[in-house]
């Protein structure tokens, strides 16, 4: 289920950013409905990327010492950033158009790579405001432009969940 749940809630958000009109359980199900197959697919390729490159880089990480495992560890560390910088175009690709799951995949290595000035350190951004979240205590976060490149006015979005955030200026 995983595949197309992540189709219908892609498909949901992809039509409220673009402000259409949201009709939540219908265009859920159309939207399985319509990418059902692919989205089965691509939701069992995508379990099994993560799950086979955490698996070689628990391995390697133990195994660690030899020039092989090194190279082995650190190529699955840069393995599993690409595709997670790579994910979030595969499902939209997929709602949006109708490609072939190798289409899929190579255009979203395209785009992860064209997009990785801007999208590594919106991810990288991002990633130091939840490690901010969960620490105990205040967090200050400075020179946030990174983040706002990748996500606008996400101190609304984290508040809308329930985060106590605020955007100082002149600091």
């Amino acid at each position: 289920t995983l595949g197309p749940v992540t189709t219908g809630a892609t498909y949901l958000f992809r039509n409220l950013l673009k402000g259409e009109p949201l009709f939540f359980w219908q265009d859920f199900k159309y939207s399985v409905k319509r990418n059902l197959k692919q989205g089965l697919l691509l939701g069992i390729i995508d379990c099994l990327i993560v799950v086979l490159l955490a698996y070689n880089i628990t391995l390697s990480y133990f195994n660690l010492g030899t020039y092989v495992t090194n190279f082995v560890f650190y190529a699955n560390i840069a393995l599993i950033f690409l595709f997670l910088l790579m994910r979030p175009y595969l499902y939209l690709m997929l709602v949006t158009f109708d490609l072939s799951i190798f289409k899929l995949f190579k255009n979203a290595l395209i785009f992860a790579i064209i997009g990785a000035k801007r999208n590594i350190p919106a991810f990288v951004g991002a990633a130091l405001v939840i490690a901010g979240l969960q620490a105990d205590g205040l967090t200050r976060i400075s020179r946030i432009e990174h983040i706002d490149r990748g996500y606008e006015s996400i101190e609304r979005d984290l508040y809308a969940l329930g985060a106590h955030v605020r955007r100082e200026t002149g600091t």
